[in-house]
């Protein structure tokens, strides 16, 4: 009797294992076993709210200019490092992180970075000069020409809001370039890494919405493989 149960037991376990097995297998596509995020399309989700900063709802659009710089700069160094097949610089590893899940990190702390910059600017009516405004728009321009139709089409915002938001961001790197003067400290301390900046952020609070954000597959947003 005592020898039927411990069979039946045995049985009753190996049935649990196989039911586990096939559940993550069924779910690898998708998060995989919990562990995998769903792929999302950028241009798709534009209107998803990706950040929430003190209070406020931020769309997946405003942070194009950030994923497209930030792919920008990637791509730079994946050329050099295999210019036949760059993705596979983005598949490589920096100090035990990929480059593409690391990538996606600094475009994130960047756009957070400058909407708090803007608005504290906005707040002590900060504004730019007019030569100030046509720098930054003609670097903007040059910026959007060279991503091409594909990346202009894969990033889904019109030339005018990427034009809008590089006035934004000109605001903010004028606002952080007077913080560090008014604190006689290097530009570098306002930067998203600076001290100065840590201690910035610690006043305000945000929560990133990992669904959207974490879905975005940086290097496949604006280039296509």
């Amino acid at each position: 009797m005592i020898l039927q149960k411990r069979v039946n037991m045995k049985k009753t376990i190996k049935t649990v294992c196989c039911l586990l097995c096939v559940m993550c297998l069924l779910t690898v596509g998708g998060y995989g076993c919990g562990a995998r995020q769903r792929t999302i399309i950028f241009r798709e989700h534009l209107d998803d709210v990706v950040l929430k900063l003190d209070g406020e709802a931020i769309a997946l659009r405003e942070t194009a200019l950030y994923v497209a710089y930030q792919e920008r700069s990637i791509q730079e160094q994946a050329l050099l490092y295999d210019p036949k097949d760059p993705n596979a610089y983005w598949n490589t590893h920096m100090n035990g992180r990929f480059i593409r899940l690391w990538a996606r990190e600094e475009a994130m702390n960047q756009a957070i970075h400058d909407l708090i910059l803007y608005q504290e600017a906005c707040e002590m009516g900060m504004e730019l000069t007019q030569e100030e405004r046509d720098y930054a728009r003609s670097k903007g321009e040059d910026f959007w020409s060279d991503m091409e139709t594909y990346g202009q089409t894969q990033l889904g915002i019109s030339k005018e809001e990427w034009l809008e938001d590089v006035q934004r961001m000109a605001i903010a790197q004028k606002y952080q370039e007077l913080l560090a003067a008014m604190d006689a400290v290097p530009l570098e301390d306002y930067d998203t890494a600076g001290i100065a900046y840590e201690k910035m952020l610690e006043k305000h609070e945000y929560k990133i919405i990992t669904r959207v954000w974490e879905g975005i597959t940086m290097g496949r947003v604006t280039y296509e493989y």
